[in-house]
C-alpha cells in the first residue's frame, strides 16, 4: 500500500510538472527533466538504503529470537533439572522473564520500525519540499526572464520612437531650411530686379537733369524750400538752399534720402574721411560718403534729429537736467577722441546734433592729432564770420594771435576743455561766454586778468556742481583744465540741488555752534 501511495504521489507531481512544463520555455523543460531525473535518482537512492536497514534489522531481530530459543532450551534443561530437583517456583520466574523479554524485544522492534517509517516520511516530506522549492525558482527565473524581454523590448521601441522623431525633426528643418534657401534666393532676385529699375530710373533721371552738371551735382541735389509767411516784390514765394552752418542739407537720387554735405578742399575732406574712420564710434555722427570731383569734393553725413544751435536760439530756456545730458554725451565723446591723442579744435554749439537719442559730435573738419601745429597759421579762432555759437576761442588761441605766433601755435585736447566749459557756461547762463572776439581779447588780457581768483565770472550760475565744473575748466593755464573722464564723472551732479542744500544747511549749523 506504501508502494502504490508513493507511485500515486509520483504520477501526481509528475502531472502537476508536466502542466507547468507545458507554461515554460524548451529550455526550462529541459532543466525541469534534469532536476526530477536527480530527484527519482534519490529517491531510488534512499529506497535501497531503507531496504538494507530493515534486511539488517530482520537478521539482527532473527538472531535475538535464536538466541532466546536457545536461552528458552537450555532453561527448560536447567527446569527439567530443577523440576526434577522440584523448583516450581524458579521454574515460573523463569517463564515470566522469558515472556517479558520477548515483549520488550517486540517492543523495540516496533519503535525501530515506527522510527524507520518516520525518516522515511520525513525523507518523502524533505523531497516534496526541494522538489516544491526548485519549481518556485524556475517560475521566479521565467517571470524575471519575461520581465527582462520585456523591458528590452520596451528600450528597442523607445529607441524606435526616438530614432523616428529625429528623422522626422531632421526632416522638418531640411524642409525649412530648403524654404528658407528658395524664399532667400526669391527676395534676392526681387531686390536684384528692384535695383535694376532703381539703376535705370536713377540714370534715366540724370539724363534728364544732369545735363551740363559734375558728378557730384548729378548725384545729390540741394533742397529748396519755401521760407514760412516771406513774400517777393512779385508776390511769389522765394526758393532758397536750406543750410546749417557750414553744412548744406540735400538729397541722394541713389538712395533718394535727405543728407548732410559739406564743400571743401580734396585734401581736407582725404584727411577728415581718415580720422572719421578712425575715431568711429556711438558718441560721433559717422561718414557715408566722399566724392571727389575736380578741385571740389564733399563729404557726406546722415541728417541729424536736431541741432543743438537750434535749441539756443529758441526763446524757452533749457532746464538744468538737460544741460547735464547734453554735456554728458560731448564730454564722453570728448573722452573717446582724447583717447585716440586727437583734438576737436572748434567744440561749439555748431558741431552738437542729437541723432539715435543722444547727442554726437558732428565733423571733424578741425581736427588735429594731440600736439601737431596749425598749417598755414589759421586757428580756430580766426574763422570768419566769428559767431559766438559757432566760433570757439581759446586763452592759447588769443595768446599766439597777439604775440603773433599762430605759425608755432600747437592743437591741444586742452582747448576742447576750455570750449566744453563755453558750451557749458552758454547751457546754463543761457548766453555766450563772449559775444565778440573783441571783447574776449579784452576779458582774457593779461591787464585784466591781474589780481583776479578766476579768469571768467561765474556768479551768474547758481547750480554748485555746475559752477565747480566751470571753475576747473575755464583756467588760463591748460594744465589747471578738468580732463573729460572727471567732467562725465560729474556732469550726472548738475541739478541736484537737494543734496547740496542738505550739505550747506549741516555746515552752516556746524558753523553757528562753532560760533
Amino acid at each position: 500500500e506504501e508502494e502504490e501511495e508513493e507511485e500515486q504521489e509520483d504520477d501526481e507531481e509528475e502531472e502537476e510538472e508536466e502542466e507547468e512544463e507545458t507554461v515554460l520555455s524548451p529550455t526550462i523543460l529541459r532543466s525541469r527533466h534534469k532536476e526530477n531525473a536527480a530527484a527519482l535518482v534519490i529517491q531510488r537512492l534512499f529506497r535501497g538504503f531503507h531496504v538494507r536497514s530493515e534486511l539488517h534489522k530482520e537478521r539482527a531481530s532473527s538472531i535475538n529470537v535464536s538466541s532466546i530459543r536457545e536461552n528458552s532450551r537450555s532453561s527448560s534443561d536447567d527446569g527439567r533439572s530443577w523440576e526434577g530437583e522440584g523448583g516450581e517456583e524458579e521454574r515460573a520466574a523463569i517463564d515470566i522473564q522469558r515472556m517479558f523479554r520477548g515483549h520488550a524485544e517486540r517492543r523495540k522492534l516496533e519503535r525501530r520500525m515506527g522510527r524507520a517509517e518516520e525518516e522515511v516520511c520525513m525523507g518523502e516530506d524533505e523531497a516534496r519540499l526541494v522538489l516544491k522549492a526548485a519549481a518556485k525558482r524556475r517560475l521566479q527565473r521565467s517571470k524575471m526572464a519575461a520581465a527582462r524581454r520585456r523591458r528590452e523590448q520596451e528600450r528597442a521601441a523607445v529607441a524606435i520612437q526616438r530614432r523616428a522623431r529625429g528623422n522626422a525633426v531632421r526632416e522638418a528643418q531640411r524642409r525649412e531650411e530648403s524654404k528658407r534657401e528658395l524664399e532667400l534666393r526669391a527676395a534676392l532676385r526681387l531686390q536684384a530686379t528692384q535695383r535694376g529699375h532703381w539703376g535705370r530710373a536713377y540714370a534715366d533721371r540724370l539724363r534728364e537733369t544732369g545735363k551740363g552738371k559734375g558728378l557730384v551735382m548729378r548725384r545729390y541735389r540741394l533742397q529748396e524750400v519755401k521760407r514760412e509767411r516771406r513774400k517777393g516784390r512779385a508776390g511769389e514765394t522765394e526758393g532758397v538752399a536750406k543750410s546749417f552752418g557750414s553744412y548744406s542739407l540735400a538729397r541722394c537720387l541713389l538712395t533718394d534720402r535727405d543728407v548732410f554735405i559739406r564743400f571743401s578742399s580734396p585734401t581736407a575732406v582725404t584727411k577728415e574721411a581718415a580720422l572719421l574712420q578712425l575715431l568711429r564710434s556711438p558718441h560721433i555722427v559717422p561718414q557715408l560718403d566722399v566724392q571727389h570731383e575736380g578741385e571740389q569734393s564733399i563729404i557726406v553725413f546722415p541728417p541729424p534729429e536736431l541741432q543743438l544751435t537750434d535749441l539756443l536760439r529758441s526763446k524757452r530756456r533749457m532746464d538744468t537736467k538737460s544741460a547735464a545730458g547734453v554735456l554728458l554725451d560731448v564730454a564722453r565723446a570728448l573722452q573717446h577722441v582724447h583717447g585716440r591723442r586727437v583734438a576737436v579744435c572748434d567744440l561749439s554749439a555748431a558741431s552738437v546734433v542729437r541723432a539715435e537719442g543722444r547727442w554726437k559730435l558732428l565733423g571733424m573738419s578741425w581736427a588735429h592729432k594731440d600736439g601737431e601745429m596749425f598749417a598755414g597759421g589759421v586757428t580756430p579762432s580766426s574763422i570768419s564770420p566769428w559767431t559766438p555759437d559757432s566760433s570757439c576761442v581759446t586763452p592759447e588761441d588769443l595768446a599766439a594771435c597777439a604775440a603773433g605766433e599762430e605759425l608755432g601755435l600747437k592743437a591741444s585736447t586742452a582747448m576742447d576743455l576750455w570750449c566744453l566749459g563755453a558750451l557749458l557756461y552758454r547751457l546754463l547762463a543761457w548766453k555766450p561766454l563772449f559775444s565778440s572776439r573783441e571783447e574776449a581779447q579784452l576779458k582774457l588780457s593779461p591787464q585784466s586778468l591781474r589780481g583776479r581768483e578766476l579768469e571768467v565770472e561765474v556768479e551768474e550760475i547758481h547750480d554748485v556742481m555746475g559752477k565747480y565744473i566751470l571753475e576747473n575748466l575755464l583756467c588760463l593755464l591748460p594744465a589747471d583744465r578738468m580732463l573729460a573722464r572727471d567732467v562725465a564723472l560729474y556732469a550726472a551732479q548738475i541739478g541736484s540741488q537737494e543734496l547740496y542744500a542738505e550739505m550747506n544747511g549741516g555746515e552752516e549749523e556746524e558753523e553757528e555752534e562753532e560760533e
